[in-house]
């Protein structure tokens, strides 16, 4: 499991592009209320209706009428009467555009687009070159992903005024979402010089410029949107994820954490991004409170927060895997995945690494079993069940399991390495495992877990030199700490059959203080049992046999370490 930065734990978001700057809202300007002068605008806009139905009442076959009123229903939140009053206005005039525009917003509003299509499309026949039903029909067109479309309009649009920017902007999010992402940042350029105080259109660039890899002008972008709009949510996202993406955790908690005390504390993603930028930089209490904080700040919002709340303490059950308190992390999971079982798939492979870590073999196998009851089962979670197979002796079902994730194509390094060392550990099997190891070493020649694999199935099968080759050709390329205990470990093997038996006992004293760092008990108990093991086998190599019964004795000392090694030292100790 790895810490939230990579695993996810800690979710932050994609960064998301906003649909803004659309007339599509019917929206009503605020009227300052005069000195000692209060105004009741409810009474206003009851006022205004009842006079415009009193015309309806006197002028039934005005057009207009009706239109007046629709318009009042409608900025009297009334949105199904002003319907009825638009639709009346179109039967006496076919052709009254108020009341046509106006019906399609509505119908925007519903998102019922198709109707909304037909009447702009009805009235782009009579105003052909009219840039607003362009634009509408342009929206709508992006809403169903017509990009081909939407792009043709809104080059129609440009064509009409080249100054104007909204249509530019929305130009230039037709051109992210079809990754010509050049093209976006050339529209959204021109309607900057147009609309220089506009921070939709900063953020939209800053969003381009991320995409294009530009760290420094995305950076500057998004400053410059939240230097317009300093509580503008998506470029806060933004930016926060681009501090985290390039390792700048203190800028993202800079900028994230006066807007979450205020304005942002309602607004779970900034929080979530807040405590994992704590995390990146070692802060791990002040993320799990920040997480801890927003956990009860959903309580008794019934069960449309449980999933929410399940991921919550997920996470907060990785920051305590990143400090190697594992049994509390399982905990935490597990009470995750009881209030909601179909939360996400990530937390079934989460609970089954903690529970790997602290020695649980059969209660990871249980938990990944359970999870597919909900979820589809996962190339990862495959993985993880057949090293719980093989922790408890199930061989066969274990590269059973591995095996046909190979068949189906979809085998990664890990899949392959997993499979040789369960082949050459488990099943002793090493010639099958250097045929499998090698197979994938075709494919992922530099995966540090794999080269390892092969390089120590080699030594087994009693080719030092080349297992040395490959160890060597890791150099610098270690992967996650649990990579780092097998690689040590295996160069402590490499040292022991080269006949160096105390420059290999230090390597496994290393491996075996990495691995208790790690806070993998199975594990280091491991290293210190398949060191007693190779350093028996050594001996008998070397005609000693009383040097080996005593590495065999030390090893059945190991109290829970790995069964396939016990059996070797049973096997070794009876041929003694």
């Amino acid at each position: 499991m790895e810490p939230p930065r990579g695993n996810p734990f800690v979710a932050a978001p994609s960064i998301s592009l906003t649909q803004g700057l659309n007339d599509f809202q019917v929206s009503l300007a605020e009227t300052e209320p005069k000195e000692n002068r209060v105004i009741n605008t409810e009474k206003v806009f009851e006022a205004i209706v009842s006079r415009a139905a009193r015309d309806v009442d006197r002028y039934p076959a005005s057009a207009r009428a009706h239109f007046n009123l629709g318009i009042a229903l409608l900025n009297n939140r009334h949105q199904e009467d002003a319907v009825r009053e638009f639709e009346a206005a179109l039967k006496l005039d076919k052709k009254n555009y108020p009341a046509a525009i106006n019906l399609a917003r509505v119908r925007v509003l519903h998102e019922e687009y198709e109707d909304a299509k037909r009447l702009y499309e009805d009235l782009s026949r009579q105003h052909a070159d009219n840039p607003a039903l362009l634009m509408s029909l342009a929206w709508i067109a992006m809403r169903h992903e017509e990009f081909d479309k939407a792009e043709s309009l809104l080059r129609r649009v440009v064509g009409l005024d080249e100054r104007a920017a909204v249509p530019r902007y929305h130009l230039a999010i037709v051109f992210l979402k079809k990754g010509k992402t050049r093209d976006a940042i050339s529209q959204l350029k021109i309607a900057a010089r147009s609309d220089v105080r506009s921070p939709a259109i900063h953020q939209a660039l800053g969003i381009a410029y991320a995409v294009e890899g530009d760290s420094r002008r995305a950076i500057n972008s998004l400053k410059a949107a939240l230097a317009l709009a300093p509580t503008m949510r998506e470029a806060l996202h933004a930016l926060a994820i681009l501090y985290l993406r390039w390792h700048e955790p203190g800028s993202a908690v800079q900028l994230l954490t006066g807007y979450t005390r205020k304005e942002g504390s309602e607004d779970r993603a900034a929080r979530e991004m807040l405590a994992q930028a704590y995390e990146d930089l070692g802060r791990i209490g002040d993320a799990r409170t920040e997480l801890l904080d927003l956990l009860e700040s959903l309580k008794g919002q019934g069960a449309a927060s449980s999933r929410e709340r399940s991921l919550l303490m997920n996470n907060i059950g990785a920051l305590y895997a990143s400090e190697k308190a594992n049994e509390k992390a399982s905990e935490w999971i597990a009470r995750a995945i009881k209030l909601c079982p179909d939360a996400d798939p990530v937390l079934y492979t989460n609970l089954a690494k903690t529970y790997l870590w602290t020695d649980k073999p059969e209660e990871a196998w249980q938990v990944l079993i359970w999870g597919r009851k909900y979820f589809a089962p996962s190339r990862e979670s495959r993985t993880l069940l057949a090293v719980s197979l093989h922790r408890q002796g199930r061989n066969e079902e274990a590269v059973e399991e591995l095996a046909d994730v190979a068949r189906t194509g979809d085998a990664d390094a890990e899949v392959y390495a997993d499979l040789g060392w369960i082949l050459v550990d488990g099943k002793r099997d090493v010639e099958s495992a250097i045929e499998v190891l090698e197979e994938g070493y075709q494919r992922f020649r530099h995966h540090p877990k794999l080269v390892n694999n092969l390089a120590y199935t080699y030594l087994l099968h009693g080719e030092p030199q080349r297992a040395r080759k490959l160890l060597e050709s890791l150099h610098g390329i270690s992967g996650n700490l649990e990579n780092r205990v097998t690689q040590t470990a295996t160069w402590g093997l490499l040292r022991i059959w080269e006949g160096a038996l105390e420059e290999g006992i230090s390597y496994y004293d290393r491996a075996e203080e990495l691995a208790n760092k790690e806070g993998d008990k199975a594990l280091t108990r491991a290293v210190r049992q398949k060191m007693h093991l190779e350093l028996a086998r050594a001996h008998v190599r070397a005609g000693d046999p009383d040097a080996a019964r005593e590495e065999v004795a030390k090893g059945l000392k190991v109290k829970g370490g790995r069964e396939c090694y016990h059996e070797d030292l049973e096997s070794l100790r009876a041929s003694l």
